[in-house]
């Protein structure tokens, strides 16, 4: 229901809150209360006339600007019933607000149904946020339960099916059929909507006590700022996981909190020095989902920060059950460090950290974060209700592995949806990650002076998703169908170019390559409308031989907007990809290789690679422009439905050169996001 259902405060509502603006308001919601008596409702109502069932309230919030307490609701129906009173009780059984009609009824239910409403309380005084704490009884497992029922039902909707099923009975009685007898197309837009009502009331949970998960996958230098901008602590508070994972060559890195943001350091390793880095950078905030009002991650056993010399001890808590030979343990240092041991015991596990200087190991000092998961194979095909969420996690017993796609999962593991953290447990230096669209290729290696050499010992690792939007579509060509009487809004991203690598050569003038473009995104109904977001274009090599005879990287553009043929299109906004930011045009650049930034979701330009001259100022391959961003809306107002084309552009390819350091990446794909409702 769009609507808001006014309700009266009654007398023993306002007696339970007399004082708040003196003292804070503090009540304990319970339930609502559903029934199908008639009578003309006052503040001397004290309970309802006809009651038949009690339902959880779940959340709220003060609406400050109307002086109103908005709380929400949600339940299943099992019997048809033609509702004219609601109440809301607190958890002391008494009715503090109520709502009837003398005649007809607010709403009807229907047989196995769901429904989902907020109830809005006026009240007489201007109220301030900071005066009201609302407290809703425990009904996280409930709430979870519901959810996970109704979405993994085969037939949640029955009412969907009886009407088509009457429509196409109506259809085939008819001997001649006429356009206003609806086919299953029709009625697809209400049905995505109704998806769209639960999702956004999904969202509404985590907007109002905070997510647990807050995750990202970015493209990183040595300096990086990492925004978690709907966060609702402080990082700076020190209680909630920072957890990382740089996927290219790498030592370490060091972790500065702020407020709402984290800096990171990332440092590369030549010889005994530590040199820049350039690559991608896995991330996750996490928070204890003990207090979350839905769990999507019941397979977190701890999560804690400690400020550590270098010894971490971690014990379980005495009310829970762990098995710490199976259980997953992540964990990220934030001061500056070279590896780290885990020794698993039998209650919880020791950790030993240390620094570097020169060739040698040192101590370490600075804030450690952990968490620890119980495994999950990644089997369930059941797509998750709540996101950020874990798809995998597990143990390995070497340091050469592969984390392999689960049958009948179509993840795709080279998508920057996908987060991934790995926390070795012997004595090593690092590793690096290779994603590959079926598999992820972990390879952890150990030192040795100034060398690499082969590692022994455990290694636990994590698969996340970022978000789960059935709804965006990745590169490839769609038939896309929009229902007569219904309104698309549409989203259309080009792809990343390609970030070029630096390479020495004898022919400077041949190996001056530039790079693939990012494919373009394109939207197209014959003789109506065609829309195209272009993607990236590549980077320039950077070609070394000597101090007279080089090439320079040159930056790849942004891609461009073509508006074709508009039509009956209205364009919300559009705008060019961003061009990547090395700059050439002088002999000494400024060493930031990044390609070019999103402009919506995905469509990320490719880095270019770190320079192969020996002065280290010039020579560095360039990076990859993003894919360009146009967001419209298309309303068929027709009775017929329109078949439209979508193409989601490729990405451009790597720059393999040697070493890998001096690679140039990959853009990201493009993406397309289409939304359908009724008119």
């Amino acid at each position: 229901m769009s609507d808001y259902l006014i309700l009266t405060l009654t007398d023993a509502g306002r007696l339970s809150m007399l004082d708040y603006l003196g003292s804070g308001f503090n009540i304990s919601f319970s339930h609502v209360g559903l029934g199908s008596g008639h009578y003309e409702h006052s503040a001397q109502t004290k309970d309802l006339a006809q009651k038949w069932a009690d339902f959880p309230l779940i959340g709220g919030y003060v609406d400050q600007d109307n002086h109103c307490l908005v709380l929400t609701a949600m339940g299943q129906l099992s019997e048809v019933k033609e509702i004219s009173e609601l109440g809301v009780f607190d958890e002391k059984g008494t009715l503090f607000a109520v709502l009837a009609k003398p005649k007809g009824y607010i709403f009807q239910t229907e047989i196995g149904g769901f429904f989902s409403f907020n109830i809005s309380i006026a009240l007489d005084e201007h109220i301030s946020n900071k005066n009201i704490k609302l407290v809703f009884s425990p009904q996280e497992q409930l709430l979870q339960a519901l959810l996970t029922l109704h979405l993994q039902h085969k037939d949640p909707h029955p009412q969907y099916k009886q009407y088509i099923l009457a429509i196409l009975r109506a259809h085939l009685a008819e001997y001649n059929p006429h356009d206003q007898y609806a086919i299953r197309s029709d009625v697809a837009a209400i049905i995505r909507s109704y998806i769209d009502q639960v999702r956004q009331l999904i969202s509404l949970f985590s907007t109002l006590f905070g997510k647990p998960i807050y995750t990202g996958y970015v493209s990183a230098t040595t300096n990086n700022t990492i925004s978690v901008s709907e966060y609702k602590s402080s990082l700076k508070e020190n209680k909630d996981a920072i957890l990382v994972n740089p996927e290219n060559t790498h030592e370490a890195w060091t972790i500065t909190r702020l407020d709402k943001t984290f800096s990171i350091y990332i440092f590369s390793r030549s010889g005994t020095s530590r040199i820049g880095y350039n690559g991608t950078l896995n991330w996750l905030v996490l928070s204890d989902v003990g207090e979350s009002p839905i769990n999507s991650f019941p397979e977190l056993a701890m999560v804690g920060v400690s400020q550590s010399n270098g010894q971490v001890m971690v014990q379980k808590p005495i009310d829970k059950t762990i098995d710490f030979d199976k259980a997953v343990i992540l964990m990220t240092p934030e001061g500056a460090h070279e590896g780290w041991t885990i020794s698993r015991l039998k209650e919880g596990f020791n950790a030993t950290i240390f620094n570097r200087s020169g060739t040698n190991r040192v101590g370490y000092s600075g804030l450690v974060n952990y968490a620890v998961l119980n495994p999950k194979d990644g089997s369930d095909l059941t797509p998750s209700s709540v996101y950020p969420c874990l798809l995998m996690a597990g143990v390995s017993e070497g340091g050469n592995f592969s984390i392999n796609r689960p049958t009948g999962q179509t993840w795709d593991f080279t998508d920057s949806n996908i987060i991934i953290l790995v926390t070795p447990e012997g004595s090593h230096e690092a590793w690096d990650t290779i994603r590959q669209k079926d598999k992820i290729d972990i390879n952890v290696y150990q030192r040795s002076g100034t060398n690499r050499v082969g590692y022994a010992g455990k290694v636990s690792w994590a698969v996340f998703m970022k978000e789960g939007d059935s709804d965006l579509y990745r590169a490839g060509t769609y038939q896309i169908t929009i229902p007569a009487k219904s309104k698309a809004e549409i989203h259309l991203v080009g792809a990343g170019g390609s970030g070029a690598g630096s390479l020495w050569s004898p022919n400077t003038a041949a190996d001056w390559l530039k790079m693939e473009n990012g494919s373009d995104t394109s939207f197209k109904i014959d003789g109506q409308l065609e829309l195209i977001a272009g993607g990236g274009q590549g980077g320039y090599r950077g070609v070394w031989n000597n101090g007279t005879d080089y090439k320079q990287g040159i930056a790849g553009e942004g891609g461009q907007v073509n508006i074709v043929k508009l039509g009956q299109a209205q364009i919300i906004t559009k705008t060019d990809g961003e061009k990547a930011y090395l700059q050439t045009t002088i002999d000494t650049c400024n060493r930031d290789t990044r390609g070019g930034s999103t402009r919506w979701m995905l469509g990320s330009g490719g880095a270019g690679g770190y320079t192969v001259e020996t002065r280290k100022h010039r020579c560095y391959g360039a990076g990859g422009g993003s894919g360009a961003h146009i967001h419209f809306t298309y309303s068929n107002d027709t009775g017929t439905a329109v078949r439209a084309t979508l193409i989601v552009g490729e990405n451009g390819v790597s720059d393999w050169v040697t070493p890998e350091l001096n690679n140039g990446k990959a853009g990201e794909a493009g993406c397309a996001s289409i939304k359908i409702i009724a008119i």
